[in-house]
């Protein structure tokens, strides 16, 4: 069993998303996905992460923060519409989404890792496997480091031959939602390699694409 993981510049667009399906079904032992947030390309110069931090912002100082939201939004909407995947669970996402940045506490690391989480459903409805939300995966204890439970419940959760999209740089932390430092997928992708005893961790990568 391999798990392989893709950073932003391999899920930028809906054509790189197709690159990296043809990636995983070129071999059937690539049964474990960890996804970034999607990542710069020439037609979106922001990351989708550093757009999240500017909503917080934001919302932190009162400003507003919807027009942001919706760049995010329509970026995602349109990898969606051009792989072909169903938009009414991501509908219901957003909402929940927006409900929570709006609410009088909200939790910046719930906000931060929604590309994750987002790219992950997309990429498991693409692919034909299961997600899984990292949150019910990797545990924090009070001083910000990976609890041990974390290895017990991931090979608790994943069946043995099961195929699975799972979002990197976040877990839980307590009852909230909590991050890694950014790039944090890698560690993701290591944490789940290191439980499930994976023959091979593939970290994948691509060079941002620049205009000539």
């Amino acid at each position: 069993m391999i798990v392989t993981k893709f950073g932003g510049s391999s899920l930028a667009n809906a054509q790189m998303f197709a690159k990296v399906g043809d990636i995983v079904w070129a071999n059937p032992d690539r049964r474990i996905v960890v996804v970034s947030a999607p990542g710069k390309d020439i037609e979106n110069r922001v990351k989708v992460t550093d757009h999240l931090i500017q909503v917080c912002e934001l919302r932190q100082a009162n400003q507003a923060w919807r027009t942001v939201w919706q760049e995010i939004k329509s970026r995602f909407i349109q990898i969606a519409t051009e792989l072909g995947v169903a938009l009414e669970d991501m509908s219901q996402q957003f909402r929940l989404i927006e409900k929570h940045i709006g609410s009088s506490r909200p939790n910046y690391h719930y906000i931060v890792s929604r590309g994750e989480y987002l790219n992950a459903r997309i990429m498991a409805s693409y692919l034909g496997f299961d997600f899984l939300d990292a949150a019910k995966l990797v545990f924090f204890d009070r001083a910000g480091k990976v609890h041990p439970v974390t290895y017990e419940r991931i090979r608790e959760i994943c069946c043995e031959g099961g195929m699975y999209v799972i979002p990197g740089f976040y877990g839980t932390q307590g009852k909230a939602t909590y991050t890694f430092p950014r790039n944090g997928s890698d560690i993701s992708g290591a944490i789940l390699a290191a439980a499930l005893k994976a023959e091979c961790y593939e970290n994948w990568s691509d060079c941002p694409l620049k205009a000539t």
